[in-house]
């Protein structure tokens, strides 16, 4: 004979208020803390691109002239940036 084995459909236990509101308090603070983290990533990654696009103004000789002017462009766009307004349409 086959083993038959007991099939239960248990329902998973429902979380009190406070317990889901100390759930979303601490997906909060995580939440929170990770974009702190994003920012401070994007800040060392803009810094050691400026200070790499300045090395090719640096070392200019050993670059081609797209190269070049594309980093000065950067450099240029990353100390002036340009932004565009979109006017407003009322109706």
């Amino acid at each position: 004979m086959e083993d038959i084995k007991e099939v239960t459909t248990e329902q998973p236990k429902k979380l009190s208020y406070e317990e889901l509101n100390n759930a979303a308090n601490q997906l909060a603070g995580q939440y929170d803390r990770l974009l702190q983290e994003n920012q401070a990533l994007r800040s060392q990654f803009a810094i050691a691109k400026i200070e790499f696009l300045f090395r090719i103004v640096q070392f200019k000789e050993n670059f081609d002239e797209e190269t070049l002017a594309k980093a000065v462009a950067e450099i240029k766009e990353g100390l002036f940036p340009t932004v565009e307004v979109t006017p407003i349409v009322e109706g």
